[in-house]
């Protein structure tokens, strides 16, 4: 997690254009995450049982990987 971390402020930070907007941006996520990721994780293991947050976390990660080919798709009609 902390080279993933690492890796994301610093290309927030080394991209050309306003970086501290994009800091701003990428800490919220990250501290957003942070909040709602075992929030949700919590109540789902209060209210359905132990398991439900591993299923909420292959939910969001099955979610990213889906939106990360939405994107790269997406990219390369925009650069034909």
């Amino acid at each position: 997690m902390a080279t993933t971390f690492t890796a994301s402020i610093f290309y927030s930070l080394h991209a050309e254009g306003p970086g501290g907007r994009r800091t701003g941006i990428h800490e919220g996520i990250v501290g957003s995450g942070f909040l709602v990721g075992p929030a949700a994780g919590g109540l789902l293991a209060g209210h359905i049982g132990p398991r439900a947050p591993y299923l909420l976390a292959s939910a969001v990660i099955l979610v990213a990987i889906l939106l990360q080919v939405f994107m790269l798709r997406r990219g390369r009609k925009d650069a034909v």
